[in-house]
């Protein structure tokens, strides 16, 4: 299977990981690396003659060594081949897991579109009211302005009625005095 969405690791990481996993230390390619070291020893001994027995014995348990070393390395291998067997099943689930990702994804775009619209709502029902305190603010201040202007009314009638009384009485005063002539 392709999957699209899977990060792309190198190579060389990916056998790192598999010696990792199969548990293949410095120390056990050391002791491999060793062991042919000690091989080369015995190719040399065997040069010599006189040392033809010795070096036969050493030959041979070197030979008993780096066979061992080769079992080891077959056992790693094979650890290596499980854990790719299980990285293939990791990556079957990890499509599923893409999956609902995307669900979950979709989701929450179509949560996200409704809660614009109710906040949109909800801002549209903030205006209003603001514009409705507002007018009832307007309202208050026109109120309060008409009562100032009412009183201020009746000051002005108060004297316009006293200011009448007082031109009647000059008036008929006037006429009195015509009168008796």
């Amino acid at each position: 299977m392709k999957f699209d969405n899977k990060p792309k690791v190198s190579p060389s990481a990916s056998l790192d990981k598999m010696l990792e996993d199969a548990q293949v230390t410095p120390a056990s390619i050391k002791k491999l690396g060793d062991s042919f070291q000690r091989f080369g020893t015995v190719v040399d001994q065997i040069k010599d003659i006189s040392d033809v027995t010795s070096a036969t014995n050493e030959y041979s348990a070197s030979a008993r060594e780096a066979a061992h070393a080769l079992g080891d390395m077959k056992n790693t291998f094979q650890g290596a081949s499980q854990t790719m067997a299980s990285f293939n099943s990791a990556a079957d689930e990890t499509a599923k897991f893409h999956e609902q990702v995307q669900i979950l994804s979709r989701n929450m775009g179509s949560l996200n579109q409704i809660y614009e619209v109710e906040l949109q709502d909800a801002n549209n029902h903030l205006k209003a009211m603001n514009k409705f305190y507002s007018n009832l603010v307007n309202a208050s201040d026109a109120m309060a302005s008409s009562a100032t202007d009412a009183i201020a009314a009746k000051d002005q009638m108060a004297q316009l009625s006293k200011n009448l009384t007082t031109l009647n009485q000059i008036y008929g005063n006037m006429l009195a005095a015509m009168q008796g002539r």
